[in-house]
């Protein structure tokens, strides 16, 4: 932003117990006329002795993968960004979502508005969760997918709520990998289409980044921008067909094909990554080499 439109901050430090994942834990819902809410999800509290509620689903912890992102993290962020407590809601990923993969909440729930397309063990005390939600955004239209109709294990396969989920004049928009467009995951997007959750699915070919571990939500941040802070965007960061293939011959002459335990110990990698960084900051006009 060339005149500070809007904060960027830094990340939180580097401690365990502010284990942050960004964006793949937030999600921002709004409705015409409100205050957006925003919703974050984390994994686990980091606070020694933390208090446990008695309740086994509550309570429990994942027992194959670690839960990343802990409720310190989260709230430290809404601080960052000034959140009042009222726009705050904050809810803990289900156990069994992160042991089947999702090890970011945007693998078994996406929102945009007042949509949200959700799997029934995304969180944990769910109804209390989606019951807060409706209470600050009264239209909010929720499509809770149960295990029946698709397993975790399923929705982490397909990456189905990994997918984007964007607002146009003619209704919400889809963007999923060829992953969901069969099976379950394409059944389910078939009944959305009818029952009017939403207008239109555009299946991608993601091949490439689901073999690394991620989806359409994967490929990029949000950040809902006003008319002004749109207009004070630097114009190198705004795609065109004319940059993408600008990036396209960069990544050609920068990006090594291979990389091995060796490389990250060889100087020359260092100096490739700065001339590399150069060459983008020309490209796009920016000044991050002294970032």
């Amino acid at each position: 932003f060339r005149r500070g439109a809007v904060a960027i901050h830094e990340p939180l430090p580097a401690l365990p117990a502010l284990g942050d994942e960004g964006a793949a834990n937030h999600t921002r819902l709004w409705a015409p006329g409100l205050p957006a809410v925003h919703l974050f999800v984390h994994g686990r509290v980091a606070e020694l002795g933390a208090k446990l509620s008695g309740d086994a689903e509550t309570d429990a912890m994942p027992t194959r993968f670690p839960a990343r992102q802990t409720l310190e993290a989260s709230q430290a962020v809404a601080r960052c960004a000034h959140l009042p407590e009222a726009r705050v809601v904050h809810a803990r990923q289900h156990p069994a979502a992160i042991d089947a993969g999702a090890f970011h909440n945007d693998v078994v729930m996406v929102g945009d508005g007042d949509h949200l397309l959700i799997h029934e063990r995304a969180l944990v005390d769910q109804g209390h969760v989606l019951q807060e939600l409706r209470r600050r955004i009264p239209s909010l239209v929720v499509a809770q997918v149960g295990e029946r109709d698709l397993s975790l294990p399923e929705a982490v396969r397909t990456y189905l709520f990994n997918s984007q989920l964007l607002s146009t004049p003619h209704g919400r928009v889809l963007l999923a990998p060829e992953q969901a467009s069969e099976g379950p995951a394409g059944a389910i997007l078939q009944r959305l289409l009818r029952e009017g959750f939403l207008a239109r699915v555009v299946h991608l070919d993601l091949g490439e980044s689901m073999a690394n571990g991620g989806g359409p939500a994967c490929l990029r941040l949000r950040l809902p921008l006003a008319a002004e802070e749109l207009a004070d965007l630097v114009p190198g960061v705004v795609m065109t067909p004319a940059r993408l293939g600008v990036l396209e011959h960069w990544v050609d002459r920068h990006y090594r094909e291979e990389l091995s335990r060796a490389d990250l110990a060889d100087p020359q990698l260092w100096e490739e990554g700065h001339r590399a960084l150069a060459d983008l900051e020309r490209l796009l006009a920016l000044d991050v080499a002294s970032a």
